[in-house]
């Protein structure tokens, strides 16, 4: 903030960025930078949306345009008439001078007075005179152009050659005093020059100390977006972590659990391959069988002796009826077939069901209203409450049982907003007063919304009181998230917030008191009444939860 004690002036450059020469005729544009009027000009020309060359920003917006030429737009801008004292205040420091009464003597000193410049000697004689020994002498060793453009005299604005003592406020002119009892002679108000310039810095003052203001707010909400950056890059880095922590867990229960089904496919495959060689075997120790006899029936078969072969047939046929010719095995002899894995599908959509649910990336932004993250009451409030603090602070203006404030913007999702309680009526007796302050949601915008007196009249979506809770017109005696607000004093906080399912959450000194209502739309604007005990609320800055 501007204070009286505050430094000189940061310098200026007095060379245009377009032409490089020190200006001429310097015009402000709307973004505070100085261009040569004939600069601006020619620039404009050139560019049929002219931007600042410093800083980019468009010189005349297509709202702003008139139907007029280019010389009348530019002629428009103000002139910055202490660049150009002070360009001529250098010129005049950097220019080798006589004195004005010895004329072939270097001069020594100036007279910031009546402008003339002095050699040694002179200044003595002029320090002498009566009237010039009260004027302010000064080296031109030690004078800055600053100092000389600070005490440049301003001339009259119809007799240049004199010095202007006065200012009319009709005209918003320098005038002398001739001019004052002539042509200015029946204006309404003339004051001395010395006191409209007194009056025009304490403006000048008034100004500068809202444009520091306005800078060091608008820092703090760079540094509240800076420091929002630096959080989200923070949560960033730690989400990622945590879903490739999560990742990992999950790759290592399915590795697990595919390990496990393969090792039971091997040891499936091992156990049938067993029972297979096992089945095999018998099979062949049969066949063998089958074989040998075969060839014993083929030998006797082809001998011609009738005695070996009635007696062998009938030996035969006993070792033959006495032969195992079955193909099947008994069932502890058995080989499983074949054997396949089979794919649960259900469970696998109900894993990737299970999947999709496992998280969700929420973004929270901070919004930037004007030049600060602010939350302030509406304009539109119940009878009975005046708002002070910009819209801040709201109060109960008269003795009414309570009055209503509502949200000027509507809820973001997952973040809170706050109220804080900085006055609390403690001196009067408890006798038929409330000691709890309801709290609640509207979905009707705060500017067509008719309030009534108090808010026991009013239908809202969701309102929260310590011994039950409704929402959409249907009343929970068993949701009681609002017992915190009974009985709170001074310095507490009630805040309310949506989550990403659209639930009501309520918190008191930021603390989640559980959900009060479920299904709300959008929009939600917050409702507080000012209720008996209560008779003032502050507003404070949204906080991002991170539900």
């Amino acid at each position: 903030m501007a204070s009286a004690d505050a430094g000189p002036p940061e310098p200026c450059n007095q060379e245009c960025s377009i032409c490089n020469e020190l200006f001429k005729i310097p015009k402000i544009l709307p973004c505070g930078h100085l261009l040569c009027h004939k600069c601006l000009l020619t620039l404009m020309k050139k560019q049929r949306k002219a931007r600042c060359p410093l800083c980019q920003d468009v010189i005349v917006k297509s709202s702003d345009q008139q139907p007029e030429s280019l010389e009348d737009v530019v002629s428009r801008f103000p002139t910055d008439l202490a660049m150009e004292l002070a360009i001529e205040a250098d010129r005049v420091l950097n220019k080798q001078h006589n004195c004005c009464v010895c004329e072939d003597v270097a001069a020594t000193s100036m007279c910031l007075t009546c402008n003339d410049m002095l050699c040694q000697p002179c200044k003595k004689a002029h320090g002498k005179l009566s009237v010039s020994k009260h004027h302010t002498v000064e080296d031109l060793s030690k004078l800055t152009a600053e100092k000389l453009a600070a005490n440049q005299s301003s001339p009259c604005s119809s007799h240049p050659e004199e010095t202007a003592r006065l200012f009319c406020s009709t005209h918003k002119e320098c005038i002398c005093f001739l001019c004052a009892t002539s042509k200015h002679r029946n204006c309404s108000e003339v004051k001395e020059q010395g006191e409209k310039t007194e009056e025009s810095k304490a403006l000048l003052k008034q100004l500068t100390t809202r444009l520091t203001e306005g800078e060091a707010d608008l820092d703090k909400a760079i540094d509240e977006l800076d420091q929002h950056l630096h959080d989200t890059e923070k949560y960033a880095e730690a989400a990622i972590s945590e879903i490739q922590e999560m990742n990992d867990e999950l790759v290592a229960m399915v590795n697990e659990n595919c390990s496990r089904l393969k090792e039971q496919v091997v040891n499936t495959r091992s156990d049938v391959r067993e029972a297979v060689k096992e089945g095999r075997n018998t099979l062949l120790q049969r066949q063998t069988k089958l074989t040998t006899h075969r060839h014993v029936t083929e030998r006797v078969e082809g001998t011609r002796n009738h005695q070996v072969v009635t007696a062998m047939s009938q030996t035969m046929e006993k070792h033959v009826d006495n032969l195992d010719f079955r193909t099947t095995l008994p069932d502890d002899a058995k080989a499983v077939s074949t054997f396949k894995f089979v794919k649960n599908s259900k469970a696998v959509a109900q894993i990737k069901q299970e999947l999709a649910k496992l998280g969700d990336v929420k973004v929270m932004t901070a919004r930037i209203k004007a030049n600060k993250v602010d939350y302030v009451f509406h304009d539109n409030h119940g009878t009975g409450v005046t708002l002070s603090n910009n819209n801040r602070t709201a109060s109960k203006s008269n003795d009414l049982v309570s009055g209503i404030v509502l949200s000027r913007d509507p809820l973001d999702i997952n973040v809170l907003y706050e109220v804080h309680i900085d006055k609390w009526e403690s001196g009067r007796g408890t006798y038929f007063r409330y000691d709890s302050m309801p709290v609640g949601v509207t979905t009707v915008s705060p500017d067509s919304l008719a309030l009534a007196v108090w808010s026991g009249n009013m239908t809202w979506p969701a309102w929260i009181c310590p011994s039950w809770t409704r929402c959409s017109g249907v009343v929970d005696d068993n949701n009681k998230v609002g017992a915190a607000l009974h009985d709170l004093r001074e310095n507490h906080r009630v805040g309310l917030a949506l989550d990403s399912a659209h639930c009501l959450h309520l918190y008191v000194d930021g603390q989640d008191q559980g959900i009060a209502a479920r299904g709300l739309t959008d929009p939600c604007y917050a409702m507080f009444d000012v209720v008996e005990k209560y008779e003032q609320i502050t507003a404070l800055p949204p906080t991002i939860l991170g539900l």
